[in-house]
């Protein structure tokens, strides 16, 4: 089933469905956050926002694929809403890890350009 059919398939069946994908992805998401940023941290320093969504991007990628497919296995999750649930949470990750970033950064960056 490509991309768009999932999307159409969302759209006619129904709010519910949207929103337990949603759910199992902000799941998964809240289980594979800390490991990703625990990769990616060290490198933010050298990086642009855009490399840093790639970066962070690469790194979950396969994190975020086995807890989808434990979700699969467990019969939670139907095997042609992976790749959106997988897409959902590792947006979801990108987002909670940059704004963390530049939130604690901003402090530092700030006390370091006024030295």
């Amino acid at each position: 089933m490509s991309s768009a059919h999932r999307w159409l398939k969302l759209f006619l069946f129904g709010r519910r469905d949207a929103e337990i994908l949603q759910t199992l992805a902000a799941e998964v998401a809240s289980r594979c956050r800390e490991a990703v940023e625990a990769r990616a941290r060290e490198k933010f320093g050298v990086m642009g926002i855009q490399q840093m969504r790639g970066y962070i991007r690469a790194q979950a990628a396969g994190i975020v694929r086995g807890e989808v497919d434990d979700l699969v296995d467990a019969g939670r999750l139907a095997c042609e809403d992976r790749l959106l649930a997988e897409a959902w949470a590792t947006e979801r990750i990108i987002h909670a890890v940059i704004h963390d970033w530049f939130r604690v950064s901003s402090p530092r960056v700030a006390s370091g350009a006024a030295a």
